[in-house]
């Protein structure tokens, strides 16, 4: 009884650290199932020829969170990481497993807006740059496809 006790206990913790890592961010990973609407941009180009979705692990993410910053501001956008919240969902095209980003402005902590972009596509036309979105190969640890919503 103590061992199943002890197992249940790590697993549990496990499980909290991995939740609790994720929710003291200024991204989500968002569910497979989130997908198809998380690339459905209506003001600037997404993945495209997408067969299937897949949700990134916490590892994943942390890599294309630590090449990101190098990655805008080799494209002059370095203030735009400051300001945003970003989502990642994988995708596969063209048989290659990448990572699309969604950033968008953060929302208010604490509110409707903010539990909802931990597990639900955001997606608003027009808006301006501050609402923007990258390809992640986490092959190779490089951004690609850079592409905003439009001059603010």
């Amino acid at each position: 009884m103590l061992k199943r006790f002890l197992a249940y206990s790590v697993v549990a913790l496990v499980s909290c650290t991995a939740v609790g890592a994720e929710s003291d961010t200024r991204f989500a990973i968002l569910p497979a199932s989130e997908g198809r609407a998380a690339i459905d941009q209506c003001s600037r180009s997404a993945p495209e020829h997408v067969t299937h979705f897949w949700r990134p692990i916490l590892a994943q993410v942390e890599a294309a969170e630590k090449a990101l910053p190098a990655f805008l501001h080799a494209q002059g956008h370095k203030d735009w990481l400051r300001a945003s919240f970003r989502q990642y969902v994988g995708v596969v095209v063209a048989g290659r497993r990448l990572i699309y980003l969604n950033a968008f402005p953060a929302p208010t902590p604490g509110t409707a807006d903010a539990r909802d972009a931990r597990t639900k596509a955001y997606v608003v036309c027009d808006g301006g740059s501050s609402f923007w979105g990258a390809e992640f190969d986490p092959a190779t640890g490089r951004f690609q496809h850079l592409d905003s919503n439009g001059v603010a």
